[in-house]
């Protein structure tokens, strides 16, 4: 058997050198020609060499291009989109290289030899795919216009491309290490950023109408200098990342004296943006890593819950002394008052609907009387009603729902967008990878460093089940897009790979 895995692992060793030999010139050959085009002072013919040597690098070095995808999606765009909006147009390059990277994939696996055991994709990637042909078929049997039907596509599927990298690339080794470096490091990352933000960008929204000056602190997820903000994204990932560190801790690979001041620091921007959701993240967290203690250690998740309770009670008081310098409740009663009336009594921003009462309306549209659209949706975009659609007037939203937001939560686009088998196949898909999760948590028992970052995914798994229901995020947002995309797709590449878990394979189904 190991001498049967040898041409492959030299191949990995001695991958072609004439292909950076090539690189090597490309880049000579064409100095000069940017050099002409640059004269000619043409952005557009500028970019023309350059979007040449990406594809030829692309095809030389896909996996280095699916890290720089994801680490654009979730660093890189929400910075432009806030501190330099007016280049937000290279955002249409992340689509393109996530559908270039795949093709780049299949050209360098036609030219590599095949492994000896060929790996049964997980049934987490058949649902990924299940849910692209339902959303595809809804968008056909509704079709409403070349260009919103793109545009729909485009938004839901930005950078769902690498979901099939992560299903058909190499074995290109164990990347848990890296991957917890990468993601404590983009988390660390959002300090600086949102203290910028706090201390500079937050005094220059106050007083404005309809702008809740807290949203801009978003940290690199992006926000609009004078409009919304991923401010409840940044919290989101922030507790994904806390998950991570109490993970290490409870595995003894980082010290309390290391994780607990780790903790504090990455969970101070979540006092500071507002984001109210943030309660229910920190309890979703805590309820997946210490599940197990309810009966195994029930005192442990008792004290647990204490410490929790008094964590999320110093949130509340916080948040109620910045409404009460706003004028906004004077005491905490009139705090949780305001917060009911902003979640089930009052329209969500501009919108007539809010979170729940869009659900509401989506049933009441469709039942009785439109049981079909009810369980195929309307189509891909068909909830929108902003101006990035060149022919919005065809939209659902615009013709006959102007303003009222049927689309405010990634929930109600979903359903009415793809229906309730589209939500269904969604259900599954985040259902399937927390329990793939859970199977390689099992499987990876004896690497601590792996148990570790795989309960950190599980917990981003169930955070961003319950961000579907709080925002529209799904549907449109690219830095939450690639987290889905990251934690969706490396789940599939690890079940792939893991030694322990072909082993199990061959005996059973696999599960996940």
């Amino acid at each position: 058997m190991k001498h049967a895995m040898l041409p492959t692992s030299n191949y990995h060793r001695t991958a072609p050198p004439w292909g950076m030999w090539l690189l090597v010139a490309l880049l000579v050959l064409l100095a000069p020609f940017m050099g002409l085009l640059s004269a000619t002072g043409s952005t557009i013919l500028m970019i023309i060499p350059v979007v040449m040597l990406l594809a030829v690098v692309l095809v030389f070095h896909p996996w280095l291009f699916t890290w720089l995808v994801i680490f654009s999606g979730l660093v890189v765009m929400g910075v432009v989109r806030l501190y330099t909006p007016q280049f937000q147009s290279i955002r249409w390059l992340i689509p393109l290289l996530s559908v270039g990277t795949v093709i780049a994939v299949l050209i360098v696996q036609a030219f590599k030899p095949s492994p000896a055991e060929r790996e049964r994709l997980p049934s987490l990637f058949w649902w990924a795919m299940a849910f692209l042909c339902a959303a595809l078929v809804s968008t056909l049997i509704n079709w409403s216009g070349f260009i919103t039907a793109i545009a729909g596509i485009k938004n839901y599927f930005q950078v769902w491309g690498l979901i099939a990298v992560f299903a058909l690339i190499h074995n290109r080794g164990d990347f848990n290490r890296g991957l917890t470096i990468l993601l404590l490091g983009i988390a660390l990352l959002q300090v600086p950023f949102v203290l910028h933000q706090y201390f500079s960008l937050v005094p220059m929204r106050m007083g404005l109408v309809k702008v809740v000056p807290e949203d801009v602190i978003a940290g690199t997820f992006g926000a609009e200098l004078y409009g919304g903000g991923n401010n409840a994204l940044l919290a989101g990932y922030l507790f994904i990342a806390i998950g991570i560190l109490l993970s290490l801790w409870r595995q003894q690979i980082l010290s309390a004296w290391l994780v607990f001041p780790g903790v504090l620091l990455l969970a101070f921007p979540v006092f500071i943006n507002e984001a109210k959701i943030s309660f229910f993240y920190a309890w979703v967290m805590f309820l997946v890593l210490y599940w197990e203690d309810i009966i195994r250690r029930p005192l442990r998740f008792i004290l647990g819950n204490v410490v929790l309770f008094l964590f999320l009670f110093a949130f509340l008081v916080f948040y109620a002394q910045i409404a009460a310098a706003s004028g906004k409740a004077n005491s905490l009663g009139q705090y949780l008052d305001f917060l009911k009336v902003q979640i089930f009594d009052k329209g969500y921003g501009t919108y007539e609907l809010n979170r729940w009462t869009a659900l509401v309306f989506w049933f009441q549209e469709h039942f009785p009387l439109d049981i079909r659209h009810a369980f195929t949706g309307h189509g891909l975009g068909q909830t929108q009603e902003g101006a990035f659609l060149l022919d919005v007037s065809n939209t659902v939203a615009a013709r006959r729902y102007h303003g009222m937001g049927i689309g405010v939560t990634g929930l109600s686009a979903l359903l009415w967008d793809v229906g309730l088998i589209g939500v269904a196949l969604v259900s599954m898909l985040f259902i399937s990878a927390y329990r793939l999760a859970g199977r390689l948590i099992r499987a990876s028992s004896e690497r601590p460093q792996a148990v570790a970052l795989f309960k950190g995914l599980q917990v981003g798994v169930a955070i961003l089940v319950l961000s579907i229901a709080h925002k529209s995020h799904f549907v449109f947002d690219l830095a939450f897009q690639s987290l889905v995309v990251l934690i969706v797709g490396y789940l599939i590449y690890s079940a792939r790979h893991l030694p322990d878990l072909h082993g199990k394979r061959n005996a059973a189904p696999a599960n996940g």
